[in-house]
């Protein structure tokens, strides 16, 4: 699969409403690119897919950390919420 500008910028939500405070620096310093260069790829401005690989990696490792945080209280509690919800977020 291309990850270009085209389908990033078709991401719903975007993919750097995903991201965490930082996450950009991070990546940009882990890459040893500029920060404007991986938040353009980012937003879709250009195309870039090692920036693109490393912010999935960030959401991989955030996604991990809720669900062990979600594993703490009653399954029956979590089902009760999720049941609750409307919509995904940016639906």
């Amino acid at each position: 699969m291309q990850l270009d500008r085209n389908f990033v910028k078709a991401l719903n939500p975007p993919l750097s409403a995903m991201l965490q405070h930082g996450h950009i620096t991070e990546i940009a310093e882990s890459l040893g690119k500029n920060p404007l260069t991986i938040r353009n790829a980012i937003h879709g401005a250009s195309t870039n897919e090692k920036a693109i690989e490393a912010a999935l990696k960030a959401i991989i490792v955030l996604d991990c950390g809720i669900g062990q945080f979600l594993q703490q209280f009653p399954p029956e509690l979590i089902e009760r919420l999720r049941s609750q919800v409307a919509s995904p977020i940016g639906a």
